[in-house]
């Protein structure tokens, strides 16, 4: 349809990919390790939510390695994609800080601030 033929306009790999199937996917790389803890994480952290449970040091901890190790995996194969994709990783490195900031002002927070966390 149409779609397709805008895909294969705009990037003529997507017409490789989506005629592959999900074994032709390299799964042993370091992505896939950090990408199951992120889902984990993830997860996790919507129970906390759900039962309204305030994050510990350990989920602060957890999520800091994770985003670390998630962002770290990808950062060298960043520079292969077309630009676009590019911005759209670095856009995500900056989210996935200020979510951490996030995580961390929820912690230690407090009604008088919580100092360097504030600024996010």
């Amino acid at each position: 349809g149409s779609w397709e033929r805008i895909d294969a306009e705009y990037n003529p790999e997507w017409l490789t990919i989506d005629g592959a199937s999900i074994e032709d996917l390299t799964w042993r790389h370091s992505q896939t390790t950090w990408a199951v803890a992120a889902c984990m994480l993830w997860l996790f952290e919507v129970w906390r939510f759900a039962n309204v449970v305030p994050p510990t040091e350990l989920e602060v901890a957890v999520a800091g390695l994770v985003y670390l190790g998630l962002y770290s995996s990808r950062y060298q194969e960043i520079v292969q994609l077309p630009q676009h994709y590019r911005v759209t990783f670095y856009a995500s490195c900056g989210w996935a800080l200020y979510s951490y900031a996030s995580l961390v002002h929820v912690m230690v927070g407090s009604p008088s601030g919580v100092g360097a966390a504030e600024a996010f």
